[in-house]
Formats: C-alpha cells, sequence, structure tokens
C-alpha cells in the first residue's frame, strides 16, 4: 500500500471519528431538550390536574369541606340541592355558571360538569365532568376520591384519571397527600400514561399552591421519572420562579434538571452538563 493510501486513509477514520463525535453531541442535545419538554409539558398538566383537585376544597375558620356551591357551610353535610350552580370554595370559576354540579346525597358524590370555564392557578379552557366523592370525620381532615374520563384542562385531553386526595387543615394552613393516574394527550399531541405522589400545600388567602414528589410513567413511549424538589403555582399558569424539577429516562439512566425562572422560561441542565435555555408550554 502506498503511502498516499495510507494517508488518504488516515484522513478518511479521523473524518468519520470526528462525524461521529458530533452526531453523539446531537444526539445527547436532541435528547436533553426532548426530556425537557415532554417532562415539562407532563409536569404542568399533573400540576394542573392537582390544582383543579384542590380548589373542591372549601375552607373557613379553620375547617374544610367539599365545595358546596350555595349550601349552607359549605361542608359536605349542608349538601342539600339535587342541582345547584358551582363555585368551589372561593376558587371562582368564570364565567358564571360554566360548571355545575349535581349531588347525589346517599353516593355521597358530587358530579361536576364544566363547559369552557377558566379558574384558579391559572387553569383555562375546563371542558368535561369530574365525579368527586368525599368523606370526612371532623371539620379539619377531608377524604376525596376524583374520577372522569372526558376532560379537557388547558391544552391536555384527559381519557382516565382516578385520584384520591386526604386534605388536613391547622388553622389556615392546608395539606394535601396525593395519589393519582391519568392517561391523554398532551397539547403537543404526546400520548402519556402517569401515576403520582405528591404532597400539595397552600393557605387560605394566600395566591400560591406549593407542590413536591414524584412522577411516573410514559410520555410517547418513554420511561420518565419526574421529581418535584420546589414547584410553586401563583396566578399564572407557568411554575413561579425557583420551581425546580429532574426529569430521568429511566431505560438508559439519563437525566437533565429543569430550573424555572418565571414566566414561560426556564433552564436545564442537560444530560452532558451543558446549560440551555427553553421555552415553556405553559407560554404557548
Amino acid at each position: 500500500m502506498s503511502i498516499k493510501m495510507v494517508q488518504l486513509l488516515a484522513l478518511a477514520s479521523l473524518a468519520a471519528a470526528f462525524a461521529g463525535c458530533a452526531a453523539h453531541k446531537e444526539s445527547v442535545a436532541s435528547e436533553s431538550q426532548d426530556l425537557a419538554s415532554s417532562g415539562d409539558e407532563s409536569a404542568q398538566s399533573e400540576a394542573d390536574l392537582g390544582s383543579l383537585g384542590q380548589s373542591f376544597v372549601a375552607s373557613g375558620n379553620g375547617s374544610i369541606g367539599l365545595a358546596s356551591f350555595g349550601a349552607s357551610g359549605g361542608v359536605p353535610g349542608d349538601l342539600t340541592a339535587e342541582d345547584f350552580p358551582a363555585n368551589p370554595g372561593g376558587a371562582v370559576f368564570r364565567p358564571a355558571g360554566c360548571v355545575v354540579g349535581k349531588n347525589d346525597l346517599a353516593a355521597k358524590t358530587v358530579t361536576y360538569s364544566f363547559h369552557g370555564c377558566t379558574g384558579p392557578w391559572g387553569l383555562v379552557h375546563i371542558n368535561g365532568d369530574v365525579a368527586v366523592s368525599y368523606e370526612s370525620t371532623d371539620p379539619t381532615n377531608l377524604t376525596l376520591t376524583y374520577s372522569s374520563s372526558n376532560l379537557r384542562l388547558n391544552r391536555t385531553s384527559i381519557t382516565s384519571w382516578k385520584a384520591t386526595a386526604v386534605i388536613t387543615a391547622n388553622g389556615d394552613d392546608r395539606d394535601m397527600q396525593w395519589n393519582g393516574s391519568v392517561t391523554g394527550t398532551l397539547g403537543s399531541g404526546r400520548a402519556f400514561e402517569r401515576t403520582n405522589e405528591k404532597d400539595f400545600k397552600w393557605t387560605v388567602g394566600k395566591p400560591c399552591l406549593s407542590i413536591d414528589g414524584k412522577s411516573d410513567g410514559n410520555i410517547t413511549g418513554r420511561n420518565l421519572e419526574t421529581t418535584i424538589t420546589s414547584y410553586q403555582r401563583c396566578a399564572d399558569s407557568c411554575p413561579a420562579a425557583g420551581s425546580d424539577i429532574t426529569i430521568k429516562n429511566v431505560d438508559n439512566g439519563h437525566q437533565i434538571e429543569l430550573r424555572y425562572t418565571g414566566g414561560p422560561h426556564a433552564e436545564f441542565t442537560a444530560v452532558d452538563g451543558s446549560k440551555v435555555e427553553l421555552t415553556l408550554a405553559c407560554g404557548l
């Protein structure tokens, strides 16, 4: 083999190595972007469901109950109407009359029908039915069980939702231990199927809802685990600045961290450790 041929082969090998390195970097960047965007969108949709669930809790004078929408006192035992307009627990839904609740006293279940509602915590475009069963042993605790098979919430279409919330009151402070599962399609068209174990905290009369916990399950076929170390929803649909989550691809162990910086913006630490700016689904 001639010296020239050897040189050409060496150059070809070097070019292939550079191409492989570039392809690897591109692959890592692409995976990081996908983990960030799909994980963020799913986390926000799951937070939307928890926020909606919280809105059914009526609070006052250190006690809690299922919002009664005009029944005396706002606690489950006071629900007497068969049909009534809804205005859950100080969480106003607009326009007026966009949601109606039908109470089944024997089953201790209220079915709420939403028609184009805008609600608290940045919730918009709420359509569909949610059945909420309630149980309470004293004024400072409440257990709610939710189910829906036709709910549209913000940009997410939900085909199956089941959850249980155990809510306790301590003065004006509220704690909601949440376990749930949800299946549907995100606004981007991604199919998702998730389970959640979370803790929601809020204070009566204050605008923010704090969330921590974990969720896992499939998003467009990827098994993703989301860990919420700090997440806060206020009046805006986007997470408050300082909120922080990690998203892990369980199949290959790759993980990114997503830190929200306020409004529809976040910074994430990619799989390779680099930091990239991201525009959030809540800003779309």
